[in-house]
């Protein structure tokens, strides 16, 4: 049974409440976990993965949504796989981000009532698109997708991580596979 697998029959288990010292059973690993900024999620993926806080790499960004392959996220990616020795990435989206209906035009306008609005014309004469750089969330499945096939085809990724794609239901802790490395793991 793959790592993978093995952390979906527990938590098939934690779900059923029938966990005991589940991580013993689990073998261990290390990986790197990109997930939503979301209030106690990085708690509820230890529990429900039964995952020891060793081995993963929690690295959170709003609406799991790579911006550019070429941004700090992917850095701190490659860096953890690098300096951590991370054999997986699991890219960890959820149901119900509290961002999920936030307005980027409303955001901007209390940055410009807050701010100089000078600063956000510079940035907008720049060529950034604002209103979609602060549309993290969207289609959070969809964000999850996007943001595997960046880390899977980045070149400093090497070709033997596997990156998974999944959604976590944050009210019971439930986790759906929507893309699976095929890779033979190392």
């Amino acid at each position: 049974m793959d790592f993978l697998a093995a952390v979906l029959k527990f938590n098939e288990n934690f779900i059923s409440g029938t966990t005991s010292d589940a991580t013993s059973s689990l073998p261990y690993k290390k990986i790197v976990v990109l997930t939503c900024l979301e209030a106690n999620l990085s708690a509820l993926l230890s529990k429900a993965t039964g995952l020891k806080n060793d081995q993963m790499h929690i690295i959170e960004i709003a609406g799991v949504k790579i911006s550019n392959p070429n941004d700090s996220v992917m850095r701190s990616i490659i860096l953890s796989i690098c300096k951590q020795n991370a054999e997986e990435i699991w890219v960890i989206g959820h149901d119900g981000c509290s961002m999920e209906n936030m307005d980027p035009s409303e955001i901007l306008n209390n940055i410009i009532q807050e701010r100089k609005q000078n600063t956000l014309l510079t940035l907008k004469d720049s060529g950034i698109d604002l209103e979609e750089w602060l549309n993290a969330c969207g289609d959070e499945a969809e964000n999850v997708r996007k943001s595997v096939e960046t880390i899977r085809n980045h070149p400093l990724v090497p070709k033997n991580v596997l990156v998974h794609g999944l959604m976590m239901d944050q009210t019971s802790g439930k986790l759906n596979v929507i893309m699976r490395d095929e890779k033979e793991p190392r």
